[in-house]
């Protein structure tokens, strides 16, 4: 199946993603349980704001489940191998690939 072309001139139809209004010095860490019941989508908190992250690809999942494989090989025994865990440093929260 292929998709109709798009008329480069006319605006593309989206999904409203609702985002809360970011406080007086930003979100932190703690106020992730309440932002993930308010936001539909995936998002990282960086220096307080709320970043919507694309979704991932077939390409991109292939290369991290190698790349899991890979590094848990090579890992000591004592080194946990994880995916897409948030890093808590307080004004952000990235979610790294690994």
């Amino acid at each position: 199946m292929t998709a109709a072309p798009h008329p480069d001139d006319e605006p593309i139809p989206s999904r409203l993603v609702s985002v809360p209004m970011v406080p007086p010095g930003g979100f932190t860490a703690a106020d992730l349980p309440r932002l993930e019941g308010a936001i539909d989508g995936r998002f990282e908190l960086l220096d307080g704001d709320v970043v919507m992250m694309a979704p991932a690809n077939h390409w991109h999942n292939t290369a991290m489940r190698r790349l899991s494989a890979l590094l848990e090989a090579v890992a000591p025994a004592d080194v946990v191998i994880v995916t897409e865990q948030g890093v808590n440093l307080g004004a952000s929260v990235p979610i790294p690939d690994l």
